[in-house]
């Protein structure tokens, strides 16, 4: 049984939970999808540190395993950066693991590359953060429409930015468990208030210490 912990006061004493000061002269996030966001999850200040991820993909993994009847054959998540939380939790399912990646062909699309998975197959898709879910739809569609496989309605990840605890709509709605739920506000780049008041949106992976310096 792994201990209930406060996760939100551990990634941010470790410097991995951003949230925008307000400040307009201060920059703000530039989101994958292209959606600018005041705050951002970065999951490399956790991977540095095996232990704490260790126990955090437990916890996680132990949330998750509560609202499924058996584990699933196979995890998969949709960024180079979850391959971590989603092999952790693949260990403690005893399942296999595999992961999506960006088609260089077909902007917006995710293919699973390297990986050959029998139709029919049960996967869970586990990532580090869904904010939009723009990656975590990508990779659903490729799942279930190019590969045939069935995705369970229930997604995992380390920390929720979204507004929501469910994902998707109507028969495809899953549930979405998360160690740390975090809303951040998210806009369109012509509706970004901060931007409207003179801040700069930068991707937070490449600027990460000019995003965080002034927190």
């Amino acid at each position: 049984m792994y201990t209930q912990r406060n996760w939100v006061k551990i990634f941010t004493e470790l410097g991995a939970l951003w949230i925008h000061d307000k400040n307009p002269k201060h920059p703000h996030a530039l989101l994958a999808s292209g959606m600018h966001s005041s705050g951002f999850f970065n999951i490399t200040k956790i991977i540095r540190k095996p232990t704490v991820l260790h126990e955090a993909c437990g916890e996680l993994s132990e949330k998750i395993s509560h609202r499924l009847t058996c584990p699933p054959q196979v995890v998969i998540c949709s960024s180079l950066k979850s391959i971590t939380v989603a092999h952790e939790c693949a260990v403690r399912f005893a399942s296999n693991m595999a992961f999506t990646q960006k088609d260089k062909e077909y902007e917006g699309v995710m293919r699973l590359k390297q990986f050959s998975i029998k139709e029919g197959t049960t996967v869970i898709v586990i990532e580090d953060v869904i904010t939009t879910g723009w990656t975590t739809r990508k990779t659903i569609k490729e799942l279930e429409c190019e590969n045939k496989l069935i995705v369970l309605s229930i997604i995992g990840t380390l920390v929720n930015h979204s507004e929501s605890d469910t994902f998707g709509v109507n028969k495809n709605k899953r549930k979405i468990v998360s160690l740390v739920k975090h809303p951040m506000k998210t806009w369109k780049a012509l509706d970004c208030p901060l931007c409207n008041s003179g801040s700069e949106a930068l991707r937070p992976e490449e600027s990460w210490r000019r995003l965080t310096n002034f927190s």
